[in-house]
């Protein structure tokens, strides 16, 4: 990733190259869906994606527990890492074993923690595919010893090219304080939302209810053994890491952050959803009223689930939720009307029922877009004033300072080295590796916010939005810096500081003894 980001900047394109690829990347990941809708029934498959897109946008690209989503708006390792995924998940489920284990490992290549858990996920899926032979003989037979190595070892032989680096990084300090403060820098301070289950707890309700859902769909169809396999496969990985980081806490499980497989969770249950719903409306089917009433139920408290969540973060009357409430309404609906009417199926019009079908997803998706749609968020050429600002403020620092000029800025001027190319003395995005590292990472932004062992960005950002002549005289012999940034609304006229740079947000002063010592030399 960093060779392919250092080749868009070289040649001068790398805002229109990274959202270029981005575009790519999901469309592609779309029409590999699509392809899947098509291959289980192909009178639907429009309909389906469509209805795919729909919960993709209404849950923000299927963001789940632990912050965890499958695109984000600007290009980012991961979201390569998750097309190679989905496409490793489309692979399995057509048991093409050596394509789905190069998806993998290019995951992996991608991003290293898609590496580590997609081995244990689609291994676990492949022990529970093979089950029954496992049970009854006690050991893989060549065949099976065959389809598993196509499927990991390419991230095999990538892991234990990695392994050494990995084992580094994963070192506790000698320094039993250094340690100890590094794994509270780490757990309660920078990444609680990822690593601290306890934090987020309220959000497994939506995973739970997404779990019914897609297994109240599997209950509908018994033609996809590979789809149920990789299902149960991934629940089972992000429950029992749940249970060994809430019932107790054990530090390498939440460092392996299973909860990465939450929204591939989510685009396993549409799957399921569309396979169980062209089984159910299909000319042949052979669902029973037992099969039919298991899932009604099922998906009915699922859904309640998934509401609750929503109700959680938007008011009842936010479009989003309306929508929301209609779809899953509407997949309810199928198994429940089909229950209710099942020896009528016979004189269904398919045709007509396609067409209606796909004008109500239409409508759908246009409304879930409207509701969701963000142009501060997804739009390279709209930017807000304070974006403006800021780049601003980036092109006068790389136009106007030295190459070795040190700055200190707001702790969440997160892409200020990218754009000034000037070195900082500490912001939030640049979380490091190795424990002594994040130690002092950790106690740069106490410094510059005159908090020790802070508890939040929070509590820094409004340090930082106090800082004083004497802390800045401190910081600067501390640091050896030249210039600082501020916010226009906190104090900015300091003695030996002269103001080189104001716009609506921003002031950027330069210390006057570095500015003599420049025209001294």
């Amino acid at each position: 990733f960093f060779l392919l980001i250092s080749a868009l900047s070289k040649i001068g394109i790398l805002a229109w190259g990274t959202a270029v690829i981005n575009l790519f990347v999901v469309v592609l990941s779309l029409l590999f869906i699509f392809k899947h809708f098509r291959a289980v029934h192909q009178g639907f498959a429009i309909t389906g994606i469509l209805l795919f897109g729909t919960l993709y946008l209404l849950t923000n690209s299927f963001n789940s527990v632990a912050a965890t989503y499958l695109f984000s708006s600007g290009l980012q390792a991961s979201n390569i890492a998750s097309f190679a995924t989905i496409s490793a998940l489309l692979c399995f489920l057509k048991s093409k074993y050596w394509v789905c284990g190069i998806w993998l490992a290019l995951a992996g290549l991608f991003h290293i923690n898609f590496l580590l858990v997609n081995m244990v996920a689609f291994g676990l899926a492949f022990a529970l595919l093979e089950a029954k032979t496992i049970y009854r003989s006690l050991r893989l037979k060549p065949s099976q010893m065959t389809r598993l190595t196509q499927l990991l070892a390419p991230s095999t032989v990538y892991f234990l090219f990695c392994l050494p680096l990995i084992l580094d990084l994963s070192q506790s300090s000698k320094d039993e304080h250094v340690a100890q403060l590094a794994t509270q820098a780490f757990f309660q301070f920078a990444v609680p939302h990822h690593y601290l289950p306890n934090s987020y707890l309220m959000d497994f309700l939506s995973v739970l209810g997404w779990q019914l859902v897609g297994i109240s769909f599997l209950n509908l169809t018994r033609r996809c053994r590979q789809l149920s396999a990789l299902f149960h496969g991934c629940f089972i990985v992000i429950w029992v890491a749940t249970a060994l980081t809430t019932l107790v806490f054990v530090e390498p499980v939440a460092r392996m952050f299973f909860w990465r497989l939450a929204p591939f969770c989510m685009v396993l249950v549409c799957i399921a959803i569309y396979t169980g719903i062209t089984e159910v409306i299909g000319k042949r089917c052979q669902v029973t009223k037992r099969q039919l009433f298991i899932a009604t139920v099922g998906t009915i408290f699922g859904a309640l689930f998934i509401l609750r969540m929503q109700l959680y973060y938007y008011d009842f009357t936010d479009l989003r939720v309306i929508i929301f409430a209609a779809v899953l309404a509407g997949i309810i609906a199928v198994p429940l009307l089909q229950c209710l009417a099942l020896p009528c199926t016979a004189g269904v019009n398919f045709k007509a029922l396609s067409r209606c079908a796909l004008g109500v997803t239409v409508l759908l998706v246009v409304g879930s877009y409207y509701a969701t749609f963000n142009a501060e968020k997804y739009s390279l050429i709209f930017l807000t004033e304070q974006e403006k600002n800021r780049r601003q403020l980036y092109s006068f620092v790389n136009q106007h300072t030295a190459l070795d000029t040190h700055i200190l800025i707001p702790p969440e001027l997160d892409a200020f080295r990218l754009f000034s190319e000037r070195s900082v003395v500490v912001d939030f995005k640049a979380l490091p590796l190795g424990q002594a590292n994040l130690v002092e990472w950790y106690r740069r932004l106490g410094d510059i916010s005159g908090v020790t062992l802070p508890q939040s960005f929070h509590e820094v950002r409004q340090g930082y939005r106090k800082l004083d002549a004497a802390r800045l005289k401190e910081l600067q012999r501390r640091y050896n810096i030249s210039h600082v940034v501020l916010n226009t609304q906190q104090p900015h006229e300091f003695a030996s500081w002269q103001r080189i740079f104001k716009n609506g947000d921003y002031v950027l002063l330069r210390a006057q003894d570095h500015a003599q010592s420049r025209v001294e030399q």
